[in-house]
């Protein structure tokens, strides 16, 4: 099964592309729920949603400025999660569950 699907978040756009079964569409590696950023006195992300299941093949378009890099940092761990939460299923492997990042200081300082 292949399939190509964009999905448009705030400032940002999703390219994703699928190859697999239906099967390996349930897994997901990533899960951002209803996620607010801030950094300093800015808010970056509010009520950010998405998710990335194992088989996607994804591509962040925006323009110069719109957060693409702050978006990936915090995916990281760079920045502090003020709401919502950050799922890293694909660490299951590794340490026998999903790491959660939640409301908290930074996971990388």
């Amino acid at each position: 099964m292949k399939f190509t699907r964009t999905t448009t978040v705030g400032l940002f756009k999703f390219i994703i592309n699928f190859t697999g079964n239906s099967k390996t569409m349930l897994q997901p590696l990533l899960s951002i729920n209803h996620v607010t950023v801030r950094n300093l006195n800015n808010t970056l992300f509010t009520g950010l949603n998405f998710n990335i299941n194992k088989g996607e093949h994804w591509a962040l378009i925006g323009a110069s400025g719109s957060g693409k890099s702050a978006l990936l940092q915090t995916i990281a761990g760079k920045f502090n999660i003020t709401g919502g939460d950050i799922r890293y299923h694909f660490l299951m492997n590794l340490y026998g569950r999903t790491v959660t990042a939640k409301t908290s200081s930074p996971i990388i300082s």
